[in-house]
């Protein structure tokens, strides 16, 4: 028992936990009835925002271009995930957490380009601004083995771009870049170019502020696993961009969409899905045996099919810890 509390006050950067999990739930499940109709039509709001949202911009010869919207979606109007009928007898009580990190807006910009057959891990690609990177070629195809991920370095004035892409062709990542444009350090695509595509999400490559919400693994009944459990929701097309650059192998379908497995946001591994288009959520844990087990991985699966997505106002009266801390999805 005290070794797994050391464990997750550690895991946790040592932040105390006092959020009541067990409360939300109930409050939850009681609002649910009341609240659907409302959740679904601001999840259609913001998605709209977030995806469908464009902006007309005037070209030197005045005419009108289609482009891809300029305006976010924040991470404080997403809200958190929690995992339903987590237990609190065996090991530590489950706690919120919200990292932040206070140097996220000054990091690249990056934006999801997906085809409309697409998904998280199919038939899309993540466009990065490097603003003061400087490309030794013009283009520059690369193969990344271990996903089948292939990369273009393209230089711009005062930088450079950056495609990753899975499951395009060759023609389809160059339309992507030539359609691509940066504004003020910010990338804006010509979609009228691409009527086989749209963006899905756009913002800092390190998110401001990441939602967690953290367990031990023993209260979930899952996982034979002494180790720490937890969720997270993001925007960040940061986070889809990470898993082409470290690697991913592709998981069990979750609410029967595609998902990735990979060492991306932490620990021994986790299992990453889209609820809708744009939205990242991941399951993942710190401990034995190792995440590329196909036992484990299953185990994760069965996880997040459990997940709930909290409003911003349930997630805020979980009461989450805060800490200061680098957002980065992997370490460079």
């Amino acid at each position: 028992m005290n070794d797994l509390r050391e464990l997750l006050i550690r895991e946790a950067d040592r932040v105390q936990p006092k959020g009541d999990l067990d409360d939300v739930y109930r409050r939850a499940d009681r609002q649910q009835r009341h609240t659907k109709t409302r959740n679904v039509a601001l999840s259609a709001a913001a998605l709209l925002v977030f995806v469908g949202g464009a902006l007309t911009v005037s070209s030197s010869n005045s005419s009108k271009i289609r482009t891809s919207p300029q305006s976010e979606v924040t991470e404080a109007s997403l809200g958190g995930m929690v995992i339903s009928d987590a237990k609190g007898t065996a090991s530590y009580k489950a706690f919120t957490l919200d990292r932040r990190d206070p140097d996220a807006a000054g990091g690249p910009y990056s934006l999801v380009v997906r085809a409309k057959d697409g998904s998280m891990i199919q038939r899309t690609a993540v466009v990065t601004y490097l603003p003061k990177v400087v490309a030794t070629v013009v283009v520059r195809p690369e193969t990344i083995e271990a996903s089948g991920v292939t990369e273009q370095l393209i230089a711009r004035e005062g930088g450079t771009l950056r495609v990753r892409a899975v499951g395009l062709t060759a023609a389809e990542i160059s339309g992507i870049s030539d359609a691509t444009q940066v504004v003020d350090a910010r990338l804006v695509v010509a979609l009228s170019s691409l009527p086989k595509f749209s963006v899905v999400a756009s913002g800092s490559w390190s998110p401001s502020t990441v939602r967690e919400a953290r367990y031990g693994c023993a209260d979930l009944g899952e996982i034979d696993t002494q180790g720490l459990c937890y969720t997270g929701l993001t925007f960040s097309p940061g986070f889809e961009d990470a898993l082409f650059e470290a690697g991913f192998q592709p998981g069990p379908l979750v609410a029967g969409r595609p998902s990735a497995v990979s060492n991306v946001s932490g620990g021994s591994g986790t299992l990453a899905w889209e609820p809708r288009p744009g939205v990242i959520a991941y399951i993942g844990y710190s401990a034995n045996p190792v995440f590329s087990d196909p036992s484990t991985i299953d185990a994760m699966a069965r996880l997040a099919e459990r997940v709930r997505i909290l409003s911003p106002d349930e997630w805020t009266a979980t009461n989450p810890m805060a800490v200061t801390q680098t957002n980065r999805w992997i370490d460079r």
